[in-house]
């Protein structure tokens, strides 16, 4: 910790480094505003405590020219009482404090601790983001489990190569995530990278996007367009959904697959294209073929590398990096300085079933942080409807007469709650009198 004691009286900014300085800490003196900038510019300094009126340059001065350089060191103003107007001003130039004189040390050294526990959390996010936010697109797949290990080894293998591919999993479970990674490690990374659902379109419409059409072709084609395949020409075509296709333009699909041939919608020459396929589906294909509603032709074509994400409910074991992981792109984006979850929290969080897998966990992080209390997410910010889905998955799971099994999910409650009655009511969707009667009840039986 390298702290910065500005102060135009010489003796008192001696006295102050001296107080500061410790094993761990590191202070060093300037005497007017000029010198305080030029060290300042010279050097990394966590805290600055500077005096407001100064020779040369004053305090304002020094911190508005600090900020324009971009130095992020936090700012203590020191004043005299007449200028506290002054200090406040100072505040919303990007102080982070301020203290009157005479200086009081245990006030002071209460500031530091709490500057110094900001600063070392910004510079631990700052090497978080870089850890978890990879700029490796494989390492965006975010997991230790063997399944995700996996995962990242096939994509690898797989992205040079030119086959198609063709991932399987619930939504939200990052199938997307998986093209983008292999668009991005391909040979074709500088090239155009496509997305299409082709569960979103009408069969019209959908080959007109995919294959473009001539003018006249239909009512309100008044030119001629080129579909998303020309577009991606060299690249990478990430069809989504592919299962939600109809069968009319699944032969279609499968000519360009074949040939890297096809015609617009209304056109009699044909187009040459080269573009990659990755495909998506949240459906079982093979299943679709049996039933008639998948061409099998098109699915071994498009299966020839395949594959499959687990959903969340089955690697849990992922669920604590996942937050982490979540919890510092919320910093990132929003600017602010979470710290993490607590272990309950975790633990509830990983215990969930998550029918929405990555995608839903995601939703419920960014509503927690939303309303959380501190920059330590606990028991108590909890959203009632997740404390719901804890509450059924402790009465599914637990063994034991009704009554026991009501008192573990009360007192469960409460601790969620931390003991606020009148939420824990709410959350288990009883009255306040009647909670109160049960409270007592289990006191009686104890």
């Amino acid at each position: 910790m390298k702290i910065l004691i500005v102060d135009d009286d010489p003796a008192i900014a001696e006295s102050l480094a001296e107080a500061l300085s410790d094993g761990n800490t590191v202070c060093e003196t300037a005497n007017d505003g000029k010198a305080a900038l030029s060290l300042l510019m010279s050097g990394v300094w966590d805290i600055a405590v500077i005096d407001l009126v100064m020779p040369e340059k004053n305090g304002i001065e020094v911190l508005a020219e600090a900020r324009e350089s971009g130095i992020r060191t936090e700012f203590v103003m020191v004043t005299g009482f007449g200028s506290i107007e002054t200090a406040i001003d100072a505040m919303k130039l990007g102080a982070s404090d301020y203290l009157t004189k005479p200086v009081n040390l245990e006030e002071l050294r209460c500031i530091i601790r709490k500057l110094t526990e900001h600063t070392n959390l910004r510079k631990e996010n700052a090497r978080l983001r870089k850890l978890v936010i990879p700029e490796d697109p494989v390492q965006e797949l975010i997991g230790s489990s063997s399944a995700m290990q996996k995962i990242r080894e096939t994509i690898v293998q797989v992205a040079p190569r030119r086959v198609t591919v063709l991932i399987e999993g619930e939504s939200g479970s990052g199938k997307e995530v998986v093209a983008s990674a292999i668009a991005r490690l391909s040979g074709r990374k500088d090239k155009p990278y496509l997305r299409m659902n082709c569960g979103a379109l009408s069969q019209g419409i959908l080959e007109s996007e995919l294959f473009g059409h001539e003018k006249g072709s239909f009512t309100g084609a008044i030119g001629q367009k080129k579909g998303i395949f020309e577009a991606a020409d060299g690249g990478t075509l990430f069809l989504d959904e592919i299962g939600e296709m109809p069968l009319e333009s699944q032969v279609r699909l499968l000519r360009v697959l074949e040939s890297g041939e096809f015609t617009r919608v209304g056109g009699v020459h044909p187009v040459t294209v080269d573009v990659r396929i990755v495909a998506a589906t949240n459906k079982d294909l093979r299943k679709l073929v049996d039933d008639g509603r998948f061409r099998e032709d098109l699915y071994y074509r498009l299966n020839v590398v395949r594959i499959s994400l687990p959903p969340l409910r089955e690697r849990r074991e992922d669920i604590p990096l996942l937050l982490q992981h979540l919890l510092v792109l919320y910093n990132a984006q929003n600017n602010t300085d979470f710290r993490g979850f607590d272990q309950e929290v975790a633990a509830i969080l990983s215990g969930l079933e998550w029918p929405g897998n990555v995608r839903e966990l995601r939703n419920v992080v960014e509503r927690i942080l939303v309303f959380a209390r501190q920059d330590f997410v606990t028991l108590e910010d909890l959203p009632e409807d997740i404390a719901q889905r804890e509450i059924a998955r402790i009465g599914e799971s637990e063994t034991g007469t009704m009554a026991e099994i009501e008192k573990k999910i009360i007192v469960r409650t409460l601790e969620q709650t931390g003991n606020n009655v009148r939420k824990a009511a709410r959350i288990l969707d009883i009255p306040v009198r009647t909670l109160y009667r049960r409270i007592k009840s289990l006191g009686d039986q104890e």
